[in-house]
């Protein structure tokens, strides 16, 4: 792998670190960015992915993919909704290492043929009002807009 093709993905799963994880409040995904971002194997795995494609997210995708599929891992645990407990509070990287690896080219046909669209609820906070609105009217209009909850976040950025 060229070197700048390797630097740009270590940024890439930094970057999902240090900021869409953490906006996220997710420490798994945090601590998987983390990891990959510093090993090698995973990262070659990850070249793979389409030109125009977050390499961090589709990795987790094709992980996450692949786990309910009848594929028995530890990575499992780490899920709630794999596994239907809590998830176990150890670190998980090493499971989702193995699992990538052991399921090398299943992850490398998934992070090269498909897509991913994200579409992050902080994105959706300009709508909170709209909803607000919608939730004072009759029933047959709520629908589900009172099962939902959303956190707005407010960021300060210095520039």
């Amino acid at each position: 792998m060229r070197p700048d093709r390797l630097n740009d993905l270590r940024r890439a799963f930094r970057r999902f670190a240090d900021v869409e994880a953490k906006d996220l409040a997710s420490p798994l995904y945090e601590e998987l960015a983390r990891g990959v971002a510093n090993d090698c194997d995973l990262l070659d795995i990850s070249r793979y992915t389409k030109t125009h494609q977050p390499a961090p997210n589709m990795l987790f995708a094709a992980a996450q993919y692949l786990l309910p599929t009848g594929v028995e891992h530890s990575l499992s645990a780490h899920y709630a909704i794999m596994s239907g407990q809590r998830p176990i509070h150890q670190s998980a990287f090493a499971d989702f290492r193995d699992f990538c690896l052991r399921h090398k080219d299943a992850v490398v046909e998934l992070i090269s043929t498909r897509h991913t669209q994200t579409n992050v609820v902080n994105r959706c906070t300009c709508l909170l009002p709209v909803f607000s609105h919608v939730s004072e009217k009759p029933a047959y209009l709520r629908l589900v807009w009172t099962h939902l909850v959303f956190r707005l976040r407010i960021v300060i950025i210095d520039v």
